[in-house]
């Protein structure tokens, strides 16, 4: 080591892995994991324990095979640990008086992979495809909770109504764990279930008209819109990454106060269009704060206002002048230009795009001078915002909100969101299952 440095050792302490304290157990993992080093090796002694199965959504469905698992693990903070948390549904096709679809149809809005169909990621659904391919009930009940440093799973029920998951319970007493012992820094972490709000957004597209002759007649039908950036970007760079999923906008996470709510809140957002067109009709809200935790709230505009939509406010991005020069001078230079998701902002009653620029060393030239594939880091450059007419560009966030309201009169009209308090897509939080 260094002079002024030097190294620590640690041993593991954690009470969870399979004790390797003899030959004999040495050579059976090791033809387990083809490794003949855990049998030569000096470095195991009679304490030594082995962790496999190490990714967390793999121990969790070991732990429970009977629960389908997010697609999406997210690590916190929390009790002086870093743990995992991860979002796990029940799921049935035999639910009465509810309508049965086919997950994989359901998923075409939404692939991972282009040999694969799914509305949400590959995995999650190869699982649901091979448990069940029709399913009419999918409900986040579940919270599992793995410590990342001895692998300890819990599973904590974080809505007991659950029929399905009752019938669990009484099968498997010892599994779960009531949500009211978990620690309240655990539980602030606590957000919506991606994978399922994803589902719910395609179904809500259809369902939000109430009345029945329009439902029929699919007046007001919603469709998810075309993520018209990514579009961009395939048709830009060609590159087999951007070919291996549909071209849907997906859903993202935003921290922001949404129409009449009186504080700011994390939540995920999908964005919602009419049918064969481009203009933006409203969007489902999944809160994850407080007592909005696990509640959807669909906001609507009106119907004879015209909103930008998000594929109208890129193609203004695309065609500014402005961007395009500066986009043009940037990529001749040896660099190039990566433009990052174009995001919808509900901004009190108005909706405001944003999508950032970044700028990074084009590595193809500099790869080939040296023969071997380098990776430069992006940096942000510049931010774009989108508000009705009006294209904006400057070097932060901040800086371009400030010049767009510094601009603004006193009798701009910006595109007006108003939420249905006469049905579910009120302002105010339903649950939902």
């Amino acid at each position: 080591p260094q002079e002024g440095r030097s190294f620590a050792k640690h041993e593991y302490a954690g009470g969870q892995g399979v004790p390797i304290d003899g030959l004999v157990p040495r050579l059976l993992f090791a033809t387990r994991f083809w490794d003949l080093r855990l049998a030569l090796t000096t470095l195991l002694g009679d304490d030594s324990r082995i962790l496999f199965h190490r990714n967390v959504r793999d121990r969790v469905k070991r732990v429970a095979p009977f629960l389908e698992v997010d697609s999406d693990p997210y690590p916190v903070a929390a009790d002086g640990r870093i743990k995992w948390v991860i979002d796990c549904y029940t799921t049935s096709d035999m639910m009465p008086y509810s309508k049965r679809v086919n997950l994989g149809d359901l998923s075409q809005v939404f692939q991972g992979k282009q040999e694969d169909s799914g509305i949400i990621p590959a995995e999650f659904i190869r699982l649901l495809e091979r448990r069940t391919q029709r399913a009419n009930y999918v409900r986040g009940s579940v919270k599992a909770i793995v410590d990342a440093y001895d692998g300890s799973v819990t599973l904590y029920v974080t809505d007991p109504d659950d029929k399905l998951l009752q019938a669990w319970r009484r099968a498997f007493p010892d599994a779960f764990t009531p949500v009211e012992e978990a620690s309240a820094e655990i539980r602030v972490h606590f957000r919506y279930p991606q994978d399922q709000f994803q589902i719910q957004s395609v179904i809500w597209a259809d369902y939000h008209m109430r009345a029945p002759d329009a439902y029929y007649a699919r007046e007001g039908a919603w469709q998810i819109p075309q993520d018209a950036n990514f579009i961009s970007l395939r048709r830009e760079r060609a590159r087999p990454g951007h070919e291996q999923r549909n071209a849907d906008l997906r859903p993202y996470w935003l921290k922001t106060r949404f129409p009449g709510e009186e504080d700011a809140e994390f939540a995920i957002v999908q964005p919602f269009s009419p049918e064969s067109r481009n203009v933006l009709s409203g969007y489902l809200v999944g809160g994850s704060d407080g007592d909005r935790l696990g509640r959807l709230t669909s906001y609507e505009f009106a119907p004879d206002t015209t909103v930008v939509g998000p594929s109208q406010a890129q193609a203004r991005i695309d065609q500014d002048p402005r961007i395009s020069a500066w986009m043009t001078l940037r990529m001749q230079s040896g660099s190039r230009v990566s433009r990052g998701k174009l995001l919808t902002v509900p901004l009190d009653n108005a909706v405001l795009y944003v999508q950032p620029l970044f700028v990074q060393a084009d590595k193809s030239s500099v790869s080939e001078l040296l023969g071997a594939q380098l990776s430069s880091v992006p940096e942000l450059k510049q931010v774009v915002i989108v508000f009705g007419d009006r294209v904006l560009m400057r070097p932060t966030l901040k800086g371009a909100v400030a010049a767009l309201f510094e601009d603004e009169g006193e009798g701009a009209a910006p595109d007006q969101a108003t939420a249905d308090t006469e049905t579910p897509a009120s302002p105010q939080p339903t649950r939902s299952n």
